[in-house]
């Protein structure tokens, strides 16, 4: 049956580290609680990234007015910062998590660049009060540089920890950097549900389950252009960066 062509374009919006900082990861923490409690204040709700892909497989329209949120990595400022402001609208939300290679017992996720990691205690608890956590990786390396063997060994690995440290199946696979090919793709496919990908723009129903589109909030660190976000000329702004993002990737091919 062939899939519908329209409904919804519905925004992933992709977060990392939350801090005041410039650094390209961080966004800042008081932005990230003025725009979720903006966006729920009209009318928006969050959407469990499972359930994304699970319609887009199936064919279905993706909803009005929902949104999905995503976390790489695993920073500790998600626990501290992003959970309580997610928790008081009963909001929903994925983190993606780099486990580390576990070659002792009990080990915790590793700190990357310098920025401590979540435990796995506090990540079972989020995954106790709703939230979703997929695997982003052991190492945090472009999988793209590594043989097919040593790519399958990071994500079935890392998916296999989550499992094993959480009691529950990893919610999908986060392409560490984004990048990916036809052969990663095919090696998450093995193993997992999901996967998104750091393509800039929304989901729909004509998206690849394993290649799910993302609004990259580095854009959208300023005041003035988050207010653009859940308003008509946010797919534009979206747009408007996808473009010279796609040139500058093909150039460093």
């Amino acid at each position: 049956m062939a899939k519908p062509k329209s409904g919804a374009r519905l925004p992933v919006l992709t977060f990392h580290h939350l801090a005041a900082d410039a650094a390209i990861t961080s966004f800042p923490p008081h932005g990230f609680a003025t725009l979720i409690d903006r966006l729920h204040r009209d009318g928006w709700r969050t959407i469990a990234l499972t359930e994304v892909a699970a319609l887009i497989d199936a064919g279905e329209l993706l909803p009005d007015r929902r949104f999905a949120v995503t976390f790489d990595d695993g920073y500790t400022s998600v626990w501290h910062e992003a959970a309580p402001v997610l928790r008081r609208h009963d909001a929903t939300a994925t983190v993606f998590v780099t486990t580390g290679p576990q070659d002792r017992r009990g080990a915790e996720p590793p700190s990357i660049e310098g920025r401590p990691l979540m435990t796995w205690s506090q990540l079972r608890d989020l995954a106790s009060s709703g939230w979703a956590i997929g695997a982003h990786g052991v190492r945090h390396i472009d999988l793209t540089t590594l043989s097919s063997t040593d790519a399958n060994h990071e994500i079935q690995t890392s998916i296999e920890v989550i499992g094993r440290q959480l009691g529950r199946v990893a919610a999908g696979f986060s392409y560490p950097f984004g990048a990916f090919n036809p052969t990663i793709e095919h090696l998450a496919r093995t193993h997992t549900r999901l996967a998104v990908s750091d393509r800039l723009g929304f989901a729909t129903v004509a998206s690849n389950p394993f290649a799910i589109e993302r609004v990259e909030m580095f854009y959208f660190r300023t005041p003035a252009m988050r207010r653009l976000i859940g308003t008509p000329l946010f797919p534009a702004a979206v747009a408007l960066r996808a473009g010279p993002r796609r040139l500058r990737r093909r150039l460093r091919r």
